[in-house]
């Protein structure tokens, strides 16, 4: 932006520039029919102008250059302004530019990219696709592919010194624009309307060189006729601050036709020195006034201007050859450029699989972390599965210990129960013998049988609470194998064994008793019968 902001004015002095919003007027651009290039002197053709009724024209501000004229229903795409040299065409691009930036007019255009055909010269022998060239001039739209997104204003000041060919007839047609080929396909292409063609396009020159584009790739022409009276005041005394100053200077400039004429342009190199004590006017050591009898002094200078010209033809001849040498060094630069390129691409594609393998590795670390972390969880949870699962199986030893205890103890009840049983038969043989003697004892011994049977019957019963136990004790032990995945059903199964074991016990001590008492009702039998027989 600060490009565009401070500008030279005139014949400015190294490093002193001018803030453009100080002192830039608005001038007089109005639409021209394009037809046969003038080729009169410039200096007639700002007489010419300045003689021209402004009334009966449209006059165009700064701003709407790209917006449709009265009667038009769409906006153009590509326009071309022309005016004489200095009449102020790239401050009008400057100033355009300069409000799109500030954010004062063309807010729907999303980029405005100015370019001057004096820096594109120096492309001339390379090539670039239009991405490249952008990027090339404009850094801000690296990373951009897509213009066909946006809205775009490409501005190409100052068509009279291109140098290159524009050879709209001969250049292909070029459409993509991330293919590279020369600057000069590039322009015709781009202006043409093939390449990029929902951009718009400025392009300004004078009047000489206008008919280097051709008139059907241009939508519209105008022209900057400079100055009228009005904005030559406002022009003045913007210019000068001093208000004496400013009326003196223009009240002078009015006085003097020839004069009045060359102030009509704003970028005149005209330049003026300012004698304070005498209160007058003096042209600057070496120039004069134009006054009506120094036109004659223009011719002069016309007829300098065109040996002048002359001397630069075999200058540019001499150039030409220069071109030539430059060009073979230029080829042996490209295959250099070419090779670099190779090498660059070569490069950058290895630097991109570079980094892919070190996402891929990064994210190959973080899963791997995450794996690690997934296993010392596993791990920890195995750990938990196997400290329960040797309690569940120090449970299930204790509770089989303890079956077995009970078995033990059912056999010994089994024991007594055959003794007891032995002792009943032989009880009923003595009944038998003494069922005269005795039939007391004979109810007494039919009392012991019943009590022998429920004893049978409670010492059945506690085998098959003891086999009812080893089942469970054997599915306890399938459980246990299953303890890593189902620790706590071991544990409530294993509950379940020593509550299971524990009513074993119970009902083992209850066949116990009820032995003991079959024994003593024997006892008590036997002294019966032997208290009988005595």
């Amino acid at each position: 932006m600060q490009k565009f902001r401070r500008v030279f004015e005139g014949i400015a002095k190294a490093g002193q520039s001018t803030d453009l919003n100080d002192f830039y007027t608005e001038l007089f651009i109005t639409e021209r029919v394009s037809g046969e290039v003038n080729k009169e002197h410039e200096v007639r053709l700002i007489e010419t102008a300045s003689r021209k009724p402004a009334k009966k024209e449209t006059p165009i501000k700064c701003e709407d250059i790209f917006k449709p004229l009265p009667g038009q229903d769409q906006p153009s795409r590509t326009i071309m302004t022309t005016g004489v040299a200095g009449i102020g065409k790239t401050i009008l691009t400057h100033k355009f530019t300069l409000d799109w930036a500030e954010g004062k007019a063309n807010q729907d255009i999303d980029f405005t990219l100015p370019f001057t055909f004096r820096e594109l010269n120096l492309l001339k022998e390379k090539e670039f696709s239009l991405v490249e060239l952008l990027h090339h001039f404009f850094i801000q739209t690296k990373g951009i592919r897509r213009y066909d997104l946006f809205q775009v204003v490409f501005i190409l000041d100052g068509l009279d010194e291109c140098r290159l060919p524009l050879d709209f007839q001969n250049n292909p047609i070029w459409t993509d624009v991330t293919k590279s080929t020369s600057v000069d396909v590039l322009l015709t292409n781009l202006i043409r309307g093939d390449l990029l063609p929902s951009a718009r396009i400025w392009i300004t020159t004078r009047p000489a060189a206008a008919n280097q584009i051709p008139s059907e790739c241009v939508c519209m022409v105008t022209e900057v006729r400079g100055f009228t009276d009005p904005q030559k005041d406002e022009y003045f005394r913007k210019r000068f601050r001093e208000k004496t100053l400013a009326i003196k200077i223009i009240s002078h400039i009015k006085t003097s036709r020839s004069l009045h004429i060359i102030q009509f342009a704003e970028g005149s190199k005209q330049k003026w020195m300012i004698k304070e004590e005498e209160e007058e006017f003096v042209p600057e050591e070496g120039e004069e006034f134009l006054s009506e009898e120094g036109e004659e002094q223009v011719k002069e200078g016309e007829e300098q201007a065109k040996e002048g010209e002359e001397q630069v033809k075999e200058g540019e001849e001499q150039v030409k050859e220069g071109e030539e040498q430059a060009k073979e060094g230029e080829e042996q630069v490209k295959e250099g450029e070419e090779q670099v390129k190779e090498g660059e691409k070569q490069a950058k594609e290895g630097e991109e699989q570079v980094k892919e393998g070190e996402e891929q590795v990064k994210e190959g670390e973080e899963q791997v972390k995450e794996g690690e972390e997934q296993v010392k969880e596993v791990e920890e949870r195995a750990k938990e599965g196997e400290e329960q699962a040797k309690e569940g199986e120090e449970q299930v030893k204790e509770g089989e210990e303890q079956v077995k205890e009970g078995e033990e103890q059912v056999k010994e009840g089994e024991e007594q129960a055959k003794e007891g049983e032995e002792r009943a038969k032989e009880g009923e043989e003595q009944v038998k013998e003494g069922e005269e003697q005795a039939k007391e004892g004979e109810e007494q011994v039919k009392e012991g049988e019943e009590q022998v049977k429920e004893v049978e019957e409670r010492a059945k019963e506690g085998e098959e609470q003891a086999k009812e136990g080893e089942e469970r004790v054997k599915e306890g032990e399938e459980q246990v194998k299953e303890v890593e995945e189902r620790a706590k059903e071991g544990e409530e199964w294993a509950k379940e064994g020593e509550e299971q074991v524990k009513e074993v016990e119970e009902r083992a001590k209850e066949g116990e008793e009820w032995a003991e008492e079959g024994e003593e009702k024997e006892g008590e039998q036997d002294n019966a019968f032997s208290s009988q027989m005595k």
